[in-house]
């Protein structure tokens, strides 16, 4: 599919952690408490936007494994052990 990793979805992906520690840091140093917004402002689709990078950039990462033929019980492992489980189920 991609030969290399977009970067405007790695650019996106860390954008939307910057406003995602910059919002709790200030929150943290204001000493506000987290409060319920209306369900579409920019500071409530932030981490939507985070996760479905990191769902994008996953497929394609997998797409592309795939495209050089690993095997997929290889694959499955690979993704495994880069999302942080260990071999007891537990996460590192």
């Amino acid at each position: 599919m991609l030969g290399k990793r977009a970067r405007s979805l790695d650019c996106l992906r860390g954008l939307a952690v910057l406003f995602m520690f910059t919002w709790h840091f200030l929150s943290w140093l204001s000493g506000i408490k987290p409060v319920n917004l209306p369900p579409l402002t920019l500071l409530n689709l932030i981490p939507v936007i985070f996760l479905f990078t990191a769902g994008v950039a996953t497929s394609i990462s997998v797409l592309a494994r795939l495209e050089r033929d690993m095997p997929v019980k290889n694959l499955t492992f690979h993704v495994i052990k880069r999302r942080g489980v260990n071999s007891s189920g537990s996460y590192s």
